[in-house]
């Protein structure tokens, strides 16, 4: 990847363009997998990218519904849509910004969506779908946009920064790394783009920390600063069931959500007190009749669940499932498992719980002007909540057992 990529040609009822790819754009262009992802430092080109890339597709995939994601409504007007009519308006397509979408004279219509409305993209069977800033997405986006490309079997792009090392690592980094077929990740920092000014770079490289210089200019996983439990070690607390000792009592707790996942924890105490994650139900638009079946493989056991819930609560008692809400004091509960980390009690099951050793990794504090304030992102907190719900209950108001 020495050279410059050149696309001759975008064909449509505009006139014909030439681009100029660099190495990183060039070798994303020519990749084939299904699933395909452009993760790299600021300023790399992959906004610049994304609405070349999903011209392409639907050339060759032709008229129907394709997706373009923005993480929330104010990047989707001033960034997304922007960088698509730069592009599409000279092939003849429009903005509708009453429905919407963008609607092209061959038939295809580009819905457009932001992350925090997911439920908007319900319906559509998408052809092929680009998500840009997939990492400051929650992980049920990209759950919405594999089922909706599901029935065409459409491509998806995505393009980004590495934020954190939540669902963008695990449910798409680490399969292409794997091998699996139909996944691809291509990985560049900010100065393959020939327009982007080293002497910004190197700046970078001087005033920010070695992690954060690694993910927002190399466009390389780190562990995301602002984590609110920062103590947490996968290596050290995640083990095998054979090591997991008898439990003196069992309880689960409940985090319920409807486009959002409803996330459910079984945990068991050991006669130390160490407190043992050992399965985990996690789903999103499903009914309270699933999510009752779905808890009742674990037997006989009581769910504390989030009290704002109380009809779901309800509804879910008269299925048959042994609940009451939880305490939900969010300090509260995340002092007690910050006790149990800090301590070395608790510890997670491999296999058990996945969706909570992703969340651990990008469960993160709120910030304003790079200063963490005293509550936690409203994202990636469903599994999260679920334990914190589970902690205070096995520990009593405060978790004030003697952990």
């Amino acid at each position: 990847m020495t050279a410059l990529g050149t696309v001759e040609r975008i064909k449509g009822v505009g006139p014909a363009k030439t681009y100029r790819l660099h190495p990183g754009q060039w070798e994303t262009w020519q990749a084939t997998e299904r699933y395909l992802a452009m993760i790299a430092g600021t300023g790399g080109g992959k906004t610049s990218f994304g609405p070349l890339w999903l011209w392409r597709e639907i050339q060759a995939r032709g008229a129907g519904d394709y997706l373009a994601i923005s993480p929330i409504s104010d990047m989707l007007s001033r960034v997304l849509i922007p960088a698509l009519m730069g592009l599409l308006e000279s092939q003849g397509c429009t903005h509708e910004k009453a429905a919407g979408k963008i609607v092209c004279p061959n038939g295809a219509d580009i819905f457009l969506i932001s992350a925090d409305r997911p439920e908007r993209a319900e319906g559509i069977h998408a052809r092929g779908a680009w998500i840009d800033e997939a990492g400051q997405m929650d992980a049920l986006m990209w759950e919405v946009v594999r089922r909706r490309l599901g029935h065409h079997q459409g491509r998806a792009l995505l393009t980004t920064t590495p934020y954190n090392m939540g669902w963008l690592k695990s449910q798409v980094a680490d399969r292409a790394a794997a091998g699996e077929a139909e996944y691809r990740v291509v990985t560049f920092p900010s100065i393959a783009n020939p327009a982007y000014p080293h002497a910004e770079f190197e700046r970078a490289r001087r005033e920010l920390s070695a992690d954060r210089f690694a993910m927002f200019y190399l466009g390389e996983f780190r562990r995301a600063s602002g984590l609110v439990y920062p103590d947490w070690s996968p290596a050290r607390m995640t083990i095998t069931p054979e090591e997991r000792p008898p439990s003196v009592r069992s309880l689960g707790g409940l985090d319920l959500g409807w486009h959002n996942p409803t996330a459910g924890l079984l945990l068991g105490e050991a006669a130390d007190g160490t407190v043992y994650v050992v399965g985990e139900h996690y789903a999103s638009v499903a009914t309270l009749a699933d999510h009752a079946a779905a808890l009742g493989r674990y037997g006989q056991v009581r769910w504390y669940a989030d009290p704002s819930a109380a009809q779901s609560i309800e509804e879910l008692r008269k299925l048959g499932v042994w609940i009451t809400p939880a305490e939900n004091d969010v300090a509260a509960g995340i002092d007690a498992v910050t006790r149990l980390i800090r301590t070395d009690r608790l510890r997670v099951v491999r296999g058990a719980a996945p969706n909570l050793l992703r969340e651990f990794e990008s469960y993160v504090w709120e910030a304003r002007d790079g200063v963490p304030l005293d509550k936690p992102k409203k994202a990636e907190d469903h599994a999260v909540d679920a334990l914190r719900y589970g902690i205070l209950a096995l520990g009593g108001k405060r978790g004030m057992r003697a952990w």
